[in-house]
């Protein structure tokens, strides 16, 4: 229960220690359970370290992460996400993630078979394309729908074929077997799963490759969040920061995390626009 967690905080922000509670510390899961739980266990186990508390590290998947969310004390999550549970008002956004490839910002990328008729955005329109999730996924969905729209596709009518997968693994995989027409996967993503799968059988839609190591089809955005939960005391807030900020590039945190650390909170105020466009979630026009 988070009483009792907050409670335990409280006694820590006085200088005693308690082991009877954990913080939870929540991760949207991108690469499997498995996989993600590596990736982010060294960055659970420095936390607990430092706060001299017991963190207990949850992986969660899209659908199930922001219904969740209040359970917990930290999290971290792509920028959609993170977006809809701040302005819930439970949750504060201190930190952006600095991916070791992309830095604090990313974007989507939309993909299809190299042999496939779809030459440009437009011609996405009815297809059927796999996502990650309608509502809440960043390079997964919301990204690329802005950039659709954008081209004149209308949601109601050109949306109608998109089809939710598990995961972004997923969606590559399928479009490489021809089962699904596009995919939308966040930048970087086909470069992490080359040495896995024959990614050169892959053409990106829309291409652009200004603004960040990898190519991209859409806008630029800012990268993952961490969130604090505002029940938890300032004096606590202010040390979860500081512990992140002060992550080295060549930490085993970071070369585990595939990061060189954290910075400040970015501004999400771009997040919250197409969300605004797209209608989701407690977004609305």
């Amino acid at each position: 229960m988070i009483f009792i967690r907050l409670i335990t905080l409280l006694i820590l922000c006085c200088n005693v220690t308690v082991y009877a509670a954990e913080i939870d510390f929540m991760v949207l899961n991108m690469k499997g359970k498995k996989e993600t739980k590596k990736q982010w266990k060294p960055l659970a186990q420095y936390l607990e370290k430092e706060l001299s508390q017991e963190v207990s590290l949850i992986v969660m998947p899209n659908s199930g992460f922001v219904k969740r969310s209040p359970e917990r004390e930290i999290l971290l999550t792509n920028p959609v996400s993170a977006v809809i549970i701040e302005d819930r008002g439970d949750f504060e956004i201190i930190a952006t993630l600095n991916d070791s490839q992309l830095g604090t910002a990313l974007a989507g990328v939309i993909i299809v078979h190299k042999n496939s008729s779809v030459k440009n955005i437009k011609d996405l329109a009815q297809k059927k394309i796999g996502v990650v999730n309608l509502k809440s996924a960043a390079g997964g969905f919301l990204f690329q729908a802005n950039q659709l729209i954008e081209a004149g596709l209308v949601p109601e009518d050109d949306f109608k074929n998109f089809v939710e997968m598990f995961n972004q693994q997923s969606i590559v995989r399928r479009v490489l077997q021809k089962q699904l027409d596009a995919g939308f996967i966040r930048t970087g993503m086909i470069e992490s799963l080359s040495h896995k799968m024959d990614v050169s059988q892959l053409r990106i839609v829309n291409r652009m490759d200004e603004g960040l190591t990898y190519p991209r089809s859409t806008f630029i955005y800012p990268h993952w969040a961490v969130l604090v939960n505002k029940n938890i005391p300032e004096k606590i807030k202010h040390k979860i920061l500081n512990t992140l900020l002060e992550i080295k590039p060549d930490s085993e945190i970071a070369i585990s995390g595939k990061i060189k650390g954290f910075v400040p909170a970015k501004d999400y105020s771009s997040i919250k626009t197409i969300m605004k466009r797209l209608n989701v979630y407690q977004f609305k026009d």
